[in-house]
């Protein structure tokens, strides 16, 4: 298991932002939108029954534009043996009900090696890009121009998912993204409702839409690069009425064992900034 592509999986369904505890959530915060509302959530991730990571997100939202910043980083003994830590900030308009990604940052590290993601948009679509490291390095970061067209960044993609959902229009559809290195599609299959209980692991108890995805890779060199394209069921909730879902418990299968996200406290605050 690499734990960059794990992390890969989730950040696609939990829109590519989550804080871990307060001292992460200050330093996650974007600089906030006139008039915006931010949510901050907090989600613990398992494989095999271990706590490998602890994710941090918080989303703001105004009337015409919207923000995600997260932190994710490997905890326990995961984190000593396979250190990894990630920084994802997002930020985009919302013009006529559509969403318009902006910009779309990743900085993360892994065993001391720096990895970073710049896209920036225009009129939705992709102006700018700058990989380290390069794209030359890893050919299969090439992805042609033609098949960027039209994509979102992971964070926006589950923005938009979650705005229809927020009309009641269910979750089914399926959403082009572009993390940077990868064009996919994420297809979405609306399960109805459910209830969910809280336990050792969720905080979240209450109704739930069931939503199953699996992630179809658009440009796939072998088999190992399309193993990294995962399958899985998310619930979102209503956190706070009138407020954008959020997704409060993620199951993705693997190869040996299923990898669980589970939203470890419920939402603390909604802050109003004028």
């Amino acid at each position: 298991m690499r734990l960059s592509r794990l992390a890969l999986t989730a950040a696609v369904v939990l829109a590519g932002a989550i804080p871990a505890g307060a001292e992460m959530r200050a330093a996650a915060t974007a600089a906030p939108l006139a008039g915006e509302e931010r949510v901050a959530l907090d989600y613990q991730i398992y494989f095999g029954g271990l706590n490998i990571m602890k994710v941090g997100v918080e989303l703001g939202l105004s009337p015409d534009a919207y923000d995600v910043a997260a932190r994710t980083e490997t905890i326990g003994l995961t984190g000593y043996l396979a250190p990894w830590r990630s920084h994802i900030t997002t930020r985009g308009e919302i013009d006529g009900g559509k969403v318009e990604p902006v910009r779309h940052r990743v900085d993360a590290q892994s065993r001391g090696k720096q990895r970073n993601i710049a896209i920036d948009f225009t009129d939705g679509e992709i102006t700018g890009l700058v990989l380290n490291p390069p794209a030359a390095k890893d050919p299969r970061d090439e992805i042609p121009a033609a098949l960027r067209r039209g994509a979102l960044d992971p964070a926006s993609a589950l923005f938009a998912l979650v705005r229809v959902m927020g009309e009641g229009q269910g979750c089914a559809g399926r959403m082009p993204v572009f993390d940077g290195r990868r064009r996919y599609d994420v297809v979405i299959v609306d399960k109805g409702s459910d209830t969910l209980r809280a336990h050792d692991y969720s905080a979240y108890h209450g109704a739930a839409i069931r939503c199953d995805f699996h992630v179809e890779p658009i440009v796939v060199e072998n088999a190992e690069h399309k193993r990294r394209f995962r399958s899985g069921r998310a619930w979102f909730a209503e956190v706070f009425p009138g407020r954008p879902w959020v997704p409060v418990r993620l199951e993705v299968d693997g190869d040996y064992a299923q990898t669980l996200v589970h939203l470890s406290e419920q939402p603390r605050s909604i802050v109003a900034r004028n």
